[in-house]
């Protein structure tokens, strides 16, 4: 349930990534959901699932280009 303090959302959940090298993450057969969240681990890199493609096949995205996007 989410509470708001100042104007600003609480949530009382945790919100966890899926995680692995990027490697392991290329290599994978896994295919996340649409909109599903993959991290790795050590570059910081992210990949958005889109419920078709494994994770090997999704691009990846680096820091720089999510402050980009979302600046």
């Amino acid at each position: 349930m989410a509470t708001f303090l100042n104007g600003v959302m609480s949530m009382s959940r945790v919100i966890q990534l899926k995680m692995g090298t990027a490697a392991a993450l290329t290599a994978s057969d896994y295919v996340p959901a649409a909109g599903e969240l993959v991290g790795a681990i050590y570059t910081g890199e992210l990949r958005i699932g889109d419920g078709i493609h494994t994770l090997g096949k999704l691009p990846s995205y680096d820091r720089t280009q999510i402050a980009n996007n979302y600046t």
